[in-house]
């Protein structure tokens, strides 16, 4: 589940920066 976790941690960072 962790490494899920930072999976989507990821994708979420992503979509953030995209967004900013």
């Amino acid at each position: 589940m962790s490494e899920k976790n930072s999976r989507y941690d990821f994708f979420i960072f992503e979509h953030i920066k995209i967004l900013l």
